[in-house]
């Protein structure tokens, strides 16, 4: 127990209520290339719960979304969900019917309510939000621009109740002392060497490079699979994980159950060979015994040939 008494402020705003899989209070970074999954994903966040849970995702009622790309027919489709009055889950049954035409409604009161730009101008003050609502402020391909307003969410965001998300396509172009720093979330996506080493510098420091790097190699060999660092979380609790659920021991033990069935499947496939090469000496005989010595011989060469 410290020495010192608790002087801390407990929270004066509405308390959120995130996936247990992610910290209660977001300062998030998605990265990767162009392609590999992160918009699929964000909506995925945005819209969705884990698998086998009740609980969403995100739990906010106040978006904001600052994109050069909102033309996106995901982000037409939510922000028109979402202005129109449409939940989570109506937004959702939208993606999979495939079905985006939208009943555009007066007076709707929005169960979410939604606003969106192009425009770095438009993205407010930290301290102008209100606190009492819900905020999540996503921030998707704004690289080329002033990083200031968006630094600022980084910093000083929490203390208005604001999680956030930056998508990015590079990890290195980040500001260092601001949205680096001060991230609690990353996830990411297949990346080159150099940004590898600023991200293994920058927030792995528990494991060593070698392990780094088999970790990293298993968690991508899978199609749109990704790396979180959630730096909430101790590393036996979940700081690095394959997806969201996968937790760092969790993956070798993944791995290992993959070795297995590869093992599995290898010895199918050689008892499946030594029955082909049985039958056909079957049938070059009308019976086993009738084997001349050098076939015997030769079809044990080939069963030892096997490695079984």
């Amino acid at each position: 127990m410290s020495e010192f008494s608790d002087y801390s402020v407990k929270n004066y705003y509405t308390e959120r209520n995130n996936n247990p899989l992610l910290p209660q209070s977001i300062r998030g970074c998605i990265i990767g290339k162009s392609g590999c999954g992160k918009t699929n994903l964000l909506m995925n966040l945005l819209l969705d719960g884990s698998v086998n849970s009740q609980d969403e995702y995100l739990d906010y009622n106040n978006l904001y979304v600052f994109s050069t790309t909102l033309f996106q027919p995901c982000y037409q489709a939510l922000i028109n969900g979402f202005e129109n009055g449409l939940s989570k889950k109506e937004i959702r049954q939208c993606f999979r019917k495939q079905d985006f035409v939208i009943e555009e409604k007066e007076n709707v009161k929005p169960i979410i309510n939604v606003v969106s730009s192009d425009s770095l101008e438009d993205i407010p003050d930290p301290s102008s939000i209100d606190p009492d609502k819900k905020t999540l402020i996503i921030f998707d391909d704004l690289m080329l621009e002033k990083q200031n307003k968006i630094e600022q969410y980084y910093t000083r965001g929490r203390h208005n109740n604001i999680d956030c998300f930056y998508i990015s396509q590079n990890y290195i172009k980040l500001p260092k002392n601001t949205i680096r720093e001060n991230a609690n979330l990353f996830i990411i996506f297949p990346q080159d060497k150099l940004n590898l080493d600023y991200i293994y510098r920058d927030h792995c420091g528990e494991i060593d490079k070698p392990e780094f790097l088999e970790m990293i190699s298993l968690v991508w060999k899978e199609k749109y699979s990704f790396l979180t660092i959630d730096k909430t979380s101790e590393k036996d609790s979940g700081k690095f994980r394959k997806l969201l659920k996968y937790f760092y021991d969790q993956m070798y033990s993944s791995m290992e159950e993959d070795l297995q069935k590869m093992k599995r499947y290898e010895v199918r496939r050689k008892v499946a060979m030594i029955g082909s090469e049985l039958r056909k000496y079957i049938l070059k005989s009308r019976e086993i015994q009738t084997m001349r010595k050098q076939e015997m011989i030769d079809f044990i060469i080939k069963f030892k040939d096997l490695n079984l």
